[in-house]
């Protein structure tokens, strides 16, 4: 089971999500990501195996910053705890810290709260981005930015911060304005907010989940609508542990997320008859009382010899 904190009520009201302005804020991540997460040696310890918690965190960071969220102080135990530990959990710290995990991979720059943006504007089709201090020159009369420092709402942190995705940001050369919140999203995968909702709310998804689910939108996009790929493989490409592998396909597969069309299992042969084929459904396919689903068929090893033999006699007469 994940640990989740909050329902989905709480969550959508913990996020300030709007309906309305927020859909349109989506989140778009590179594909490289994966790698990067599932071949640092760091996550790849014994005691860590936090790929999907690092992903997860950094999709949320992502979405935070580009919905300008930031009027409240979101800390990185806030985050934290969004995705599936306590506040108290330091064991995570090292991907989040300044200089950790993530910081070292390019994938997200750190800086003081007070520059955080808290809202966004499109202007002449190009978006804005406004931290409170340009927002009250911008947009707020002197005597209102007094009220508001008398009512309270300035109230911050001083020495809160949070985190840039820096790929929304920037370049790969560091130049301002031209990463994937700007529209420059070639070879990135994007994953609904509603997706992450319910993976962060359902106790048989989270996390993992909803990482595994990010990955495989990622491969049918590339392949065209399907992928067909081994469990291996998957386990290669992200890093993920086999028994969270399994769970998390299980409810994908549960909850509607995705459809599967499983490969036998030899028993005794160690080994699948070829690859799963994964379909990605959505949001759209989301079954809030859960599915029975498909799953593999485990037949004898003797079998898998018979069909090899059988294959070999069909090309040794020409068929």
């Amino acid at each position: 089971m994940a640990k989740v904190k909050f329902t989905e009520k709480e969550l959508l009201w913990k996020l300030d999500y709007n309906e309305n302005s927020d859909k349109h804020g989506k989140v778009f991540i590179p594909n490289g990501v994966f790698e990067l997460l599932a071949t640092n040696e760091e996550l790849n310890t014994v005691k860590s195996f936090h790929h999907a918690y690092a992903y997860s965190y950094l999709w949320l960071s992502a979405w935070l910053y580009r919905n300008a969220k930031y009027t409240n102080d979101y800390t990185k135990d806030d985050i934290k705890e969004i995705i599936g530990f306590s506040k108290t959990y330091l064991k995570f710290n090292y991907v989040m810290k300044k200089g950790g995990v993530l910081d070292k991979l390019g994938l997200t720059v750190e800086d003081k709260i007070k520059n955080a943006p808290i809202h966004y504007e499109w202007e002449d089709g190009v978006l804005e981005f406004y931290n409170q201090e340009e927002y009250d020159k911008t947009f707020l009369h002197e005597d209102q930015i007094e009220e508001n420092k008398a009512s309270g709402i300035y109230k911050r942190n001083p020495n809160g911060t949070y985190k840039i995705p820096a790929f929304g940001v920037y370049n790969e050369d560091g130049e301002y304005g031209l990463g994937t919140f700007f529209g420059y999203v070639e070879n990135t995968h994007q994953v609904d907010f509603e997706v992450f909702v319910k993976c962060m709310t359902n106790p048989e998804l989270g996390a993992e989940a909803f990482y595994l689910y990010a990955f495989l939108t990622w491969k049918c996009a590339v392949a065209g609508g399907t992928i067909e790929i081994s469990g291996e493989k998957i386990l290669t490409d992200t890093g993920m542990k086999h028994t969270s592998k399994e769970k998390a396909l299980k409810g994908l597969k549960k909850f509607g997320l995705i459809d599967c069309y499983p490969a036998d299992y030899y028993k005794g042969a160690g080994k699948g008859d070829g690859a799963s084929v994964y379909v990605v459904k959505g949001i759209e396919g989301y079954i809030v009382e859960g599915r029975a689903f498909v799953t593999r068929k485990v037949r004898d090893a003797k079998e898998l010899k018979k069909k090899k033999n059988f294959v070999k006699e069909l090309m040794n007469i020409g068929i």
